[in-house]
């Protein structure tokens, strides 16, 4: 699915929209602009993770951490397990099937 803003477009897999894995908020000059997200912070997950479509990175914001590549986050949510933190089964799993992707988005930006 491609979501058209006023600034530019935005590629998001259908299931995360049908999951309501996007968050939304007013960006630059009125336009809206989506955020995927990977983990939120509930009684089931210590960690937020999303793809941060304004700055085009990867970002853990109970952190302020952002990464520029899968693997980063990868590595960094693998520290907040051994750290005894609570990272949702689905999340590196989830980010693995789409670091071909992610990876080739950030780069762009």
């Amino acid at each position: 699915m491609t979501i058209q803003t006023q600034m530019f477009t935005i590629r998001v897999r259908v299931e995360d929209w049908e999951l309501g894995r996007l968050d939304h908020w007013q960006g630059p000059n009125g336009c809206r602009v989506c955020n995927v997200s990977y983990a939120r912070m509930s009684d089931t997950s210590d960690v937020h993770v999303y793809a941060d479509a304004e700055v085009g990175r990867l970002r853990c914001c109970g952190c302020m951490a952002d990464f520029s590549t899968t693997a980063g986050m990868i590595e960094h949510l693998r520290e907040h397990i051994t750290n005894g933190e609570v990272v949702p089964d689905t999340t590196i799993p989830t980010l693995e099937a789409d670091q071909a992707e992610n990876d080739a988005w950030m780069a762009t930006i």
